[in-house]
C-alpha cells in the first residue's frame, strides 16, 4: 500500500466582519466558550459576547474605565477581563445574560495586559513589572495577594502549561520559566521581547514561541532543553501569534500580513498573505467550528479556513 503524503492546505479567506457597534471598537482580544460562543474585548472598553454566527448575543458597554487588554474564560458561566485602568473583573452568567460579579480594584499601579485563570485563583500581569497570584478569599467574597513575582521591565504575557507544571511570564526583560505547582524560578532567556499580550504562545508541551529581541524574528523556546532552538523569520513588528496544532500550522501576524509556518521540525515557511488587513493585526482565534479569526487595528474581523 502507498503511504499517502501529508500534504498542507493552504490558509484561504471567508469574510470579513466590520465592528460597527461603536466608535474605535478595536478587539483586543477574543477567546471562545465551551458552547462555541465567542466573546472580545475592546479598546473602547467594552465587552462584546456573540453567537456563532457573529450575531451579537450581549454587548458591555464601559466594562472598565479603560481599554479592556485581555479576557480569559473559566467555564460557561464565568469569565475574567483586565485593564488599563488596573483593575481585574470576573463576571458570571446569570440567566440569559453576563454580569460584573467581583473586581479586584488597583491591583497593579500600571495598566495589566493579561490575565488567567488558575484553578480557583487569578494569575495577571502588568507594565510595572510584576506579576500577581490572586488567591480566592471565600470570607470576603474576593480574592487577596498571594505572591508577587518581579521582572526588570514591563511583564506583557503571560503562559501556563499545566502538563509540564510549568508557568512563563514574558516581557521587555526577557522570559522566565517557573515550576508551576510553587512559582520556584527555574531560568531564563534574556533574548526575547514580548511586547504584546499576544506575542506569546505554545506550540506543544515543550516548546513556546515568543518575539526576538529586534522584534523581527521569533523564537522557538525548549523547555526542557532551556534554550532557543529556533528562529522564524517575521520582518516586521508582530504583535499576534498562534499556534494552531491540529492543523499543524503557526500563524503570524506580521504588520497587517499573515505568514504561515509549520510547527514541528524545521517550522517549514507556508505561506505569505499580504495586506490581510488594512492596519496591524492583533491576534488570533480558532473557533470551535475550525474557522480561524483575526482582527486588527483597523476594526474588522476576518475569518478564514484551509483548504
Amino acid at each position: 500500500m502507498t503511504e499517502k503524503k501529508n500534504v498542507k492546505k493552504k490558509l484561504s479567506f471567508i469574510k470579513e466582519i466590520k465592528l460597527k457597534q461603536s466608535s474605535n471598537n478595536i478587539i483586543a482580544s477574543m477567546a471562545v466558550f465551551p458552547s462555541g460562543k465567542i466573546i472580545s474585548v475592546s479598546i473602547n472598553q467594552s465587552i462584546t459576547i456573540y453567537n456563532n454566527n457573529f450575531d451579537i448575543y450581549q454587548n458591555i458597554e464601559k466594562s472598565h474605565n479603560d481599554k479592556v487588554n485581555y479576557v480569559n474564560i473559566k467555564d460557561e458561566n464565568n469569565f475574567i477581563t483586565c485593564s488599563c485602568d488596573k483593575c481585574i473583573k470576573t463576571w458570571v452568567k446569570n440567566g440569559e445574560i453576563y454580569q460584573l460579579n467581583k473586581i479586584i480594584s488597583n491591583a497593579h499601579t500600571s495598566q495589566i495586559n493579561k490575565v488567567l485563570y488558575f484553578n480557583e485563583n487569578i494569575i495577571s500581569c502588568s507594565n510595572d513589572s510584576t506579576v500577581k497570584l490572586w488567591e480566592e478569599n471565600l470570607n470576603n467574597n474576593n480574592y487577596q495577594l498571594k505572591l508577587i513575582l518581579n521582572h526588570l521591565k514591563s511583564v506583557c504575557s503571560i503562559l501556563l502549561i499545566k502538563e509540564n507544571n510549568i508557568f512563563i511570564s514574558s516581557g521587555l526583560s526577557g522570559t522566565r520559566f517557573y515550576n508551576l505547582n510553587n512559582f520556584e524560578f527555574i531560568f531564563e532567556i534574556k533574548d526575547t521581547w514580548c511586547g504584546s499580550w499576544n506575542a506569546l504562545c505554545k506550540i506543544d508541551n515543550d516548546k513556546i514561541i515568543v518575539q526576538e529581541e529586534q522584534n523581527l524574528l521569533l523564537n522557538i523556546i525548549s523547555i526542557s532543553e532551556k534554550k532557543i532552538i529556533n528562529k522564524i523569520k517575521c520582518n516586521y513588528i508582530t504583535l499576534g501569534i498562534i499556534s494552531i496544532e491540529d492543523k499543524g500550522i503557526i500563524l503570524i501576524g506580521a504588520n497587517k500580513n499573515i505568514i504561515v509556518y509549520e510547527n514541528k521540525n524545521n517550522y517549514k515557511y507556508l505561506q505569505y498573505i499580504e495586506q490581510a488587513h488594512d492596519n496591524y493585526i492583533i491576534g488570533f482565534q480558532q473557533l470551535k467550528n475550525g474557522l480561524i479569526v483575526s482582527y486588527s487595528f483597523d476594526e474588522s474581523i476576518k475569518i478564514w479556513t484551509f483548504n
